[in-house]
């Protein structure tokens, strides 16, 4: 320090000692920059991890924009297709209002009697027995329990599931019930005389109240006529990608009328206790349900 106000009089008094100046500024360049180095390089992490963080919750963020709004679009697709008067009749008593929160999956607990998923979130994020939870293509289940943190979802292809749906073509209603095995849902016990075919898409009916009207749950892949009897066995494959479920949204609506306990497809269910969850769960119903009147 004491150099270089030497330095800076002496130049102001004898001109060519400017010559030393730069030279030395020249030699002590390198330290210089070798000195500063590791604040410049502590600065610059510091912005690439802010900007990181910032990346992720804007990636988040679009991920769950993303889901939702492919629900939507599959949802108006099945709206879409319903006749002029009845839409006429929805506008009249106003659409139910639904929000979303995004999930992740954090395990798979499939096999052909007992289908469910475990989510990452639970009662602390406000998470609600009886929620119905949907993918991008359609409703994915119910959910069936939960704790602080975690979530139990019922999948829609379980045996204790059961949905009331919609055919989009010809607007007959029917009880779709998981299937089990295979990973298809049916249309059990319907009239052989009911308008349904194969192809025909599937959408929640809203009776109930259980699950919003209008969210695909399947395509009609087989019909069975039974010679024996007056009934007609239906097969169902799934609209939601349930073998690729990562991300989920679960859809709340604000009716306090919805919150009640989950109803399975027969009333005669039992209770067991599931080890991997150590919670309650309910087991596959001994009969098939009725049709929906």
């Amino acid at each position: 320090m004491l150099a270089s106000f030497i330095l800076i009089f002496a130049g102001e008094r004898w001109p060519g000692i400017s010559t030393v100046q730069h030279f030395l500024a020249r030699a002590v360049s390198p330290i210089q920059s070798t000195v500063d180095m590791p604040i410049s390089l502590i600065e610059q992490t510091e912005i690439f991890f802010k900007e990181r963080v910032s990346l992720l919750t804007e990636n988040a963020s679009l991920r769950q924009q993303h889901i939702y709004l492919q629900a939507q679009v599959q949802k108006l697709r099945a709206l879409e297709a319903e006749n002029h008067e009845l839409r006429e009749l929805l506008q009249s008593v106003g659409q139910e209002k639904e929000s979303f929160s995004e999930a992740r999956m954090i395990h798979a607990d499939i096999d052909p009697f007992r289908q469910q998923i475990l989510l990452n979130k639970g009662k602390d994020q406000g998470v609600e027995v009886g929620q119905p939870v949907i993918d991008a293509h359609g409703l994915v289940g119910v959910v069936l329990d939960r704790n602080k943190e975690t979530s139990r979802v019922l999948l829609l292809t379980d045996t204790g599931f059961a949905v009331p749906v919609q055919s989009v073509r010809s607007g007959e209603r029917a009880i779709a019930t998981g299937g089990g095995t295979g990973g298809e849902l049916r249309l059990n016990y319907v009239p052989r005389t009911s308008d349904f075919m194969e192809g025909d898409q599937l959408v929640t009916s809203g009776l109930g109240g259980r699950f919003p009207a209008g969210y695909p749950v399947g395509v009609i892949t087989s019909i069975q006529h039974d010679p024996s009897t007056r009934f007609t066995l239906i097969g169902v494959s799934p609209s939601a990608k349930l073998g690729q479920l990562r991300h989920i949204l679960l859809v709340k609506q604000h009716d306090n009328a919805l919150k009640q306990e989950i109803t399975t497809a027969a009333a005669g269910s039992t209770v067991a206790t599931d080890p991997k969850f150590n919670q309650k769960v309910e087991e596959a119903p001994s009969t098939p349900p009725a049709n929906e009147e």
